[in-house]
């Protein structure tokens, strides 16, 4: 079933987005596309620079993925980048790491990473001939709506900061949600979803207590489920497999 309201409100919200950052929202504009590639730390990130035709520069934004594999493919955010480049806001939309053409694995990437490489696109957006440095920001999607502020106190470059759909639970709530939700997806029974449940309980009290004996214990139990060759392994990859990534979380 068509929702044609969806679409005409998302529309509204661009064209509003544009006029509070003080974009030229006269009319579509034609966009022009290029591929780039930029640094953040020793990785080489891919995206795609939407470029709208403007004679003077224009804001910019970067679109920062939610959890997840997430690239340009994304059918939400590449939504976002085509309303917001022809409304006259040059917009970078990267692979996120590990992901598309970006090099890295997210799965292993702590929250200050993934804040660090929404600062790297910015700076290069910024760099970008097109583009006003004082009218440049993030918009981040999902999981990418906790990256986004992070990621603001980072660096005073970034102007501006849209949170869509982020969550408004604490973060164990929303990840316990979503490895369940994959847990069924992948076809588990009720007592193998029933561990990853217990797995993911077991990860948040060590980031709580930082005790050796709650790390011992998750790690434990993570090896027990992988030795069990889940039908859902995909679902334990999500898990980090070392200590510092959970320390970090």
């Amino acid at each position: 079933m068509k929702r044609p309201w969806i679409l005409h409100l998302f529309l509204m919200w661009s064209a509003g987005m544009s006029d509070l950052i003080g974009a030229d929202n006269r009319g579509l504009a034609p966009v022009k596309k290029r591929e780039l590639v930029f640094l953040s730390g020793n990785l080489t990130l891919a995206g795609t620079l939407l470029v709208p035709d403007r004679k003077e520069k224009c804001p910019g934004v970067v679109l920062v993925h939610g959890s997840g594999s997430s690239d340009r493919s994304n059918p939400w955010t590449k939504a976002y980048a085509e309303a917001l480049s022809q409304r006259g806001i040059v917009v970078l939309h990267t692979d996120k790491r590990g992901c598309g053409k970006s090099e890295g694995d997210w799965r292993n990437a702590r929250m200050d990473d993934l804040a660090n490489d929404a600062v790297a696109a910015l700076n290069h957006l910024r760099a970008t001939r097109n583009v006003d440095p004082a009218r440049v920001g993030l918009m981040g999607f999902s999981q990418g709506g906790q990256v986004v502020p992070l990621a603001a106190t980072f660096s005073p470059a970034i102007r501006f900061a849209v949170c869509v759909s982020s969550s408004v639970i604490p973060m164990s709530e929303q990840m316990l949600d979503e490895v369940i939700l994959s847990a069924e997806r992948a076809g588990l029974t009720r007592e193998e979803t029933r561990k990853i449940g217990e797995l993911h309980d077991l990860a948040f009290r060590f980031v709580d207590s930082r005790r050796e004996e709650d790390w011992t214990t998750y790690a434990a139990a993570l090896a027990k489920l992988n030795a069990d060759h889940l039908k859902g392994n995909a679902v334990l990859d999500r898990f980090p497999k070392t200590r510092a990534v959970l320390e970090s979380e």
